[in-house]
This record gives structure tokens, sequence and C-alpha cells, in this order.
């Protein structure tokens, strides 16, 4: 999900080549609404990709275990929460990546260090960091709400809050790299 985060929002880099960005930025459309817009579309594509990937992930738990299994827990409206903040969080970091490279090349190379980055501190490559480093990643916080799911708890009210914070900071750090460029030329 982070690298479809990431390259999602490099089809703006395609747009301002076709001369359709600029058209874009001189009509009553404001940059910031633009890059809103390249966020929902991008949030849409990653929110259907974690629930076929949580689809699929259960469907191969159920095989494993011999009977039907929602590894995930029970409460599907807290989960999805959890999977649409996520989804926010992780196109935020591509609104970030987009916003601060110059061309599509430097995001091809620097999303992926990013990514890298950020599944390293959160612990995805199965040895945990020593804190505080994790709690930089946004996959800390979702791994644990996914977990606390899981595991039937339900209070995951602070990993939705930094999720959601972390999403919301870096869209914005974002759209100023992106305002900037755009005054620039």
């Amino acid at each position: 999900a982070l690298f479809t985060g990431v390259f999602g929002i490099l089809s703006i880099y395609e747009e301002r080549k076709q001369w359709t960005l600029q058209r874009m930025l001189v009509s009553p459309t404001n940059g910031d609404t633009i890059l809103l817009g390249k966020l929902l579309g991008n949030l849409v594509v990653v929110i259907a990709q974690l629930l076929v990937l949580m689809a699929a992930l259960t469907v191969v738990a159920s095989i494993v275990l011999g009977e039907p299994t929602l590894i995930w827990g029970h409460q599907i409206g807290l989960l999805l929460l959890v999977v649409v903040i996520l989804s926010l969080a992780v196109s935020g970091v591509g609104v970030l990546i987009v916003g601060v490279a110059r061309t599509p090349e430097q995001v091809q190379i620097v999303g992926p260090i990013v990514n890298m980055m950020l599944g390293v501190l959160g612990g995805a490559f199965g040895f945990p960091l020593p804190d505080p480093l994790p709690r930089l990643s946004l996959i800390t916080w979702a791994t644990a709400a996914f977990e606390k799911l899981a595991g039937g708890q339900s209070t995951i009210g602070i990993n939705l809050l930094v999720l959601a914070a972390q999403g919301v900071l870096f869209f914005l750090i974002g759209a100023w790299f992106f305002r900037r460029r755009m005054r620039m030329g």
C-alpha cells in the first residue's frame, strides 16, 4: 500500500508534462484542491488494495486452519476505520514525496527509500528497533491497531489519531512544497 500511495500521486508529473496541470492551475481551482483531489483518488485505490489484501489473507488463513476464520477480529466497523485512516496516512506520504521531489525520477528513487525506512522503523522486516524510533512510522501504529482488533480489543483511538495526524501533516507539508514549486515555475 505504501508504494501505491507514492506512485498513485506520481501522475501529477504526467499532467504537468501534458500541460493539463497548468490548465487546472489557471482555473479557479487552487493547487491545494488539485492535490486534495489526487489524494482522494489515491485514497480510494489504497483502500481497495488493502481490502483485497486483507480478504486474501483471510481466505488463506481459513484454508490453513480448515474453517472460515476472521483473522482481523469481529469489529468490522473499527477495522474499516483503520483501513481508511491508514490509507489517508499512506496517501499523505505520497503527496509529501511528490511535493518534495522535482521530477518523476526523483520520486521513483526517493519513494522506495522512504517506504523501506518506514518499514524498517515499523518492524516490518522482523526486527524491532528501540523506542522511540518505531513510533515515527505509520506502520507501527497501523500494525498495533490491527493486532488489537484481531485480539478482540477496541482501544485503538490513539492509533487512529496518530495515523490521521501523520496523514494530514504529510499532506500539508507536501502541499506547501507543491505550492512553492508552482510559484517558482
